[in-house]
C-alpha cells in the first residue's frame, strides 16, 4: 500500500511541476511583452512555441497563425497589443503561435533557419515589425513578410501591414480547422 501512494505522490508531483513549467512559459511572455508597453492580459491569446515545434506543426500539415516577433521592437509592442484587443473585439476563443523572433534575427545564419524553418518570405522584417504567418494544412497561405505577395493585398496600407484588418480575417473568416 506504501508504495501505491508513493508511486501516486510521485506521479503528482511531477504532474503539477509540469503544469508550473506550462504556466511559467506563458507567464514569461506575458511579463516580458507587459514590461515592454505591450497591453495584454495575463490571460492573453498567445501561445509560446519553440522554432522546432512550429516547424513540426508544419511538417504535420496543421493549420494555425504564428507570429514570429521580437519584444524588443517598438512597433511589434503595439501590434500584439492590437491582436490581443482585435481578438477580445471578436470573441477569438482559439491561440495564436508565438515564436521568439529575438534569437533568429541578428545573425543572417539564424535568420536562415527561421526561413527555412518557418517557410517565411523574410525573417528580417522582425527587425522592425510582428511577422504573422496563416497557414493552411502546413502550407503558408499569408505571410506579412511578403509584401509583393497577392494575398496581402488587402492588408497593406502606404506599404505598411494594417493589422487590424488582417485581425478581422484572422478572427473571423480563417479556418483555425
Amino acid at each position: 500500500m506504501k508504495k501505491i501512494y508513493r508511486y501516486i505522490s510521485t506521479f503528482m508531483v511531477l504532474f503539477v511541476g509540469v503544469l508550473l513549467l506550462v504556466g511559467c512559459k506563458s507567464n514569461n511572455f506575458y511579463k516580458e511583452w507587459k514590461k515592454a508597453g505591450a497591453n495584454i492580459p495575463k490571460d492573453h491569446i498567445f501561445e509560446v512555441i519553440s522554432l522546432d515545434k512550429a516547424k513540426e506543426k508544419i511538417d504535420n500539415d496543421e493549420t494555425f497563425v504564428l507570429v514570429f516577433a521580437s519584444s524588443t521592437v517598438a512597433n511589434s509592442v503595439s501590434t500584439i497589443s492590437t491582436l490581443q484587443a482585435q481578438a477580445e473585439y471578436f470573441s477569438f476563443s482559439e491561440k495564436i503561435y508565438f515564436v521568439n523572433a529575438t534569437k533568429y534575427i541578428d545573425k543572417i545564419a539564424d535568420r536562415k533557419t527561421a526561413k527555412e524553418a518557418l517557410g517565411i518570405y523574410d525573417p528580417s522584417t522582425a527587425l522592425n515589425t510582428v511577422i504573422l504567418v496563416c497557414y493552411n494544412d502546413g502550407e503558408v497561405l499569408l505571410d506579412t513578410s511578403d509584401k509583393t505577395d497577392d494575398n496581402m493585398a488587402d492588408y497593406l496600407t502606404d506599404d505598411a501591414v494594417d493589422f487590424e484588418k488582417l485581425s478581422s480575417y484572422i478572427f473571423n473568416d480563417f479556418n483555425f480547422n
